[in-house]
């Protein structure tokens, strides 16, 4: 590649511009690490960079992080004001090219939900790849309804601070989509159906976090795409409802991971995970949830159950490679007949085997010690390739 010689106007030498060298395309990737007010800034520096902007196709919109170029003191009024119109003059002054990845992250006023659509659509319009929408409002948004259908969106990454204010219609068809994450997931008959994945037919990863439902003895069923590679479930604790399931279906996983409250029913509804390699399981409020138990003969029937319900889980990880189960699993699971040489299950290809306990979680060293030796001692029996971590 030829490198570009101009002269300083002050005569004192030659100098080599290497930047302004490079191709479109990787100026544009230097540009990406940039927020996108400044990479725009960039064509003052010659005409060179006059419009190397224009085909920029990483764009991210966040208010938080938005270099404002006027008096500290202005309210937020003028702040919003003059975030719009930068975005209004970006979209309306870009070249007509193809987008790798669109940010845009909305904080109060509602009055960003009408520039969110129209971002979302201008993305979906220019082939856009990978798309992250974030939201901290209170009013609900329904997505553009071109995004629906969008055939060129591999990555979805929506992060939903209020956990019910960005609404998705109940079946999308996004072909080409194969990583989908949703923060503040929001579950009930009027949601989004995860038990129809035929609109995403290469689908291999799926990041449900925070689910909440809305209402008691809910059922969510999630059944996977004949592609997917990664599930992660991860229950608010925040939302805790009487009576609520998750049944999975996904026979296909390789890595699985779960966190919930000790209330929640699953039921794991293939036979095995025979392509399964990693497994994290958390199974939080143990604890709180045995104690109770204790009151009555009701509620220590169905903390029983729970429990009984999963060892049957558990049997069916006996593919992984690598297992992580936290402090809580560990203790409930130190005190079923499962850890008998009677009903040991065979782990065979067991390799890693992590115990996590979280830093605020007290720790009784006696009683401690004896519960997480009774789990190693199983698993040290039921593989011999077991490495363990701490």
């Amino acid at each position: 590649m030829s490198s570009k010689v101009r002269k300083r106007k002050g005569g004192e030498g030659d100098e080599e511009d290497r930047i302004s060298s490079l191709s479109d395309d990787l100026i544009h990737l230097i540009l990406s690490f940039m927020d996108t007010k400044y990479a725009i800034q960039t064509c003052v520096l010659s005409k060179r960079w006059k419009s190397v902007w224009k085909s920029l196709p990483y764009l991210d919109f966040n208010h938080q992080t938005f270099p404002f170029n006027g008096d500290p003191t202005d309210g937020l009024l003028q702040r919003v004001v003059s975030f719009l119109k930068f975005i209004d003059q970006v979209l309306s002054k870009r070249h007509h090219t193809d987008l790798v990845k669109v940010c845009f992250q909305v904080q109060p006023p509602f009055c960003y939900l009408n520039t969110m659509g129209k971002v979302i659509a201008y993305a979906v319009d220019h082939n856009v790849q990978q798309l992250t929408i974030q939201s901290n409002v209170s009013w609900y948004f329904m997505l553009p309804e071109c995004f629906y259908t969008c055939k060129s969106l591999i990555a979805l990454q929506v992060l939903d601070g209020r956990g019910d204010t960005i609404k998705f219609l109940k079946f999308m068809a996004l072909p080409a989509l194969k990583s989908l994450h949703i923060h503040g997931c929001s579950v009930s008959k009027e949601s989004f159906n995860f038990d129809d994945f035929s609109g995403f037919p290469n689908l291999e990863t799926l990041e449900l976090i925070d689910i909440r439902y809305e209402e008691d003895n809910t059922l969510l069923y999630v059944t996977a795409p004949p592609n997917l590679k990664k599930l992660e479930l991860s229950f608010s604790k925040d939302y805790e409802r009487n009576g609520c399931k998750v049944a999975i279906r996904a026979p296909t996983l390789m890595t699985f991971k779960y966190s919930s409250y000790a209330s929640m029913i699953v039921y794991l509804l293939d036979d095995d995970f025979a392509s399964l390699h990693d497994a994290y399981i958390d199974i939080h409020d143990w604890c709180i949830w045995a104690s109770k138990a204790s009151d009555n003969e009701e509620n220590c029937d169905k903390f029983s159950k729970h429990v009984v319900n999963w060892v049957n889980n558990l049997k069916k990880f006996r593919h992984a490679e690598s297992l992580t189960l936290s402090w809580e699993t560990v203790a409930v699971l130190s005190m079923i007949p499962l850890f008998s040489d009677k009903n040991r299950l065979p782990f065979s290809n067991l390799k890693y085997l992590k115990m996590k306990l979280e830093q605020w979680q007290s720790c009784n060293i006696d009683k401690d010690v004896e519960m997480f030796g009774r789990v190693l001692n199983f698993f040290f029996k039921s593989s011999t390739r077991l490495k363990v971590f701490g």
